[in-house]
């Protein structure tokens, strides 16, 4: 029997290997017959497809992080301002499905344009004193790039504690050789969910596209910007993106550093030394510190898609209109 004749099932079978996995996948409905009429009736395209976009979850990561000790901020302080019908309605839908509950915080202070985002994450680091805990989608190879490692490793090598985190997309190609200086200095940087080599872009689609910075576990920086010329830089660029970042300090940010330790551990980054003041208590006295902050987490590392039901709790209460 010559191989054709070995090879040409395949794809059959591994269909109907895949068949009992899309239907137990939680997915809109929609979703599923799709990927099943691919799967069934184009075997040879669809299970390829499926194999490198179906998936939604890491689920190595969900069964080792439920099977093991969660890093969780100290209990914050009682929320005293009262939230609105909508506002409560969608804070309990979140809870519900995996978020931390709204704390008290300072005001936010939003970036509206690279260039006041840009100045605002050097400010971040130049305020480091222990530790500074940078995680991105992308980190360009370009000038922004280039000075967000320098100022970092510049820190690093005044003896602040400095980890660096990045999808293993946005850190393709060269992402050690590209980070080397912060290396050098004593700083420490991981790929989270590398793209390869090849049998690891399986499922490559499920990217981590968290931005999130943590100076001493006092003051976060969030937002949708990368650490990239597109999207942040000392002057004005054309052709920029347009986004945003924010700053905050408070309670808030103990979930923030949470959310950064848990992906520092899953790709195997080293553990903090005990002692560490990772969660230091916030100061009590700050300007606006009764404003209620939710840290909402999603990513193909949790169980669930709590900013997507977030969304429809938002949309379900919502009494006179709705603006996107």
């Amino acid at each position: 029997m010559s191989w054709e004749a070995w090879v040409a099932p395949l794809p059959y079978l591994l269909a109907l290997l895949l068949v009992p996995r899309v239907i137990h996948e939680r997915r809109p409905s929609g979703a599923t017959v799709a990927w099943l009429l691919a799967i069934g009736l184009f075997p040879a395209l669809g299970v390829p497809l499926y194999l490198l976009l179906g998936g939604r979850t890491i689920r190595r990561r969900i069964r080792a992080r439920t099977g093991r000790e969660e890093i969780a901020p100290p209990s914050p302080p009682p929320l005293e301002a009262e939230l609105g019908p909508v506002a409560s309605r969608c804070s309990e839908t979140l809870v519900r499905v995996g978020a931390p509950p709204p704390v008290p915080g300072p005001g936010v202070r939003f970036f509206e344009d690279g260039v006041s985002a840009y100045a605002g994450l050097m400010e971040a680091f130049d305020r480091a004193r222990h530790h500074i805990h940078v995680q991105t989608f992308i980190l360009g190879r370009d000038p922004t790039g280039r000075a967000v490692v320098r100022r970092l490793a510049e820190r690093a090598a005044e003896g602040v504690r400095v980890r660096l985190l990045v999808d293993g997309f946005g850190a393709f190609p060269f992402f050690y050789r590209f980070t080397a200086p912060l290396a050098r200095a004593g700083g420490e940087a991981r790929i989270f969910h590398p793209t390869f080599p090849v049998w690891r872009a399986v499922t490559a689609n499920l990217r981590n596209h968290r931005k999130i910075v943590v100076v001493d576990g006092e003051l976060a920086v969030v937002g949708g910007m990368n650490l990239k010329d597109e999207y942040m830089a000392p002057e004005p660029l054309p052709d920029q993106w347009i986004d945003y970042n924010m700053s905050l300090e408070g309670p808030g940010v103990g979930h923030l550093q949470a959310l950064f330790l848990e992906d520092w551990r899953d790709a195997g980054g080293r553990p903090p030394e005990p002692g560490e003041p990772l969660f230091p208590r916030p100061s009590p006295h700050v300007d606006g510190a009764e404003s209620p902050l939710q840290v909402v987490p999603s990513g193909p590392d949790l169980p669930r898609r709590p900013i997507h039901y977030g969304v429809l709790a938002a949309l379900t209460a919502a009494q006179r209109r709705v603006v996107i």
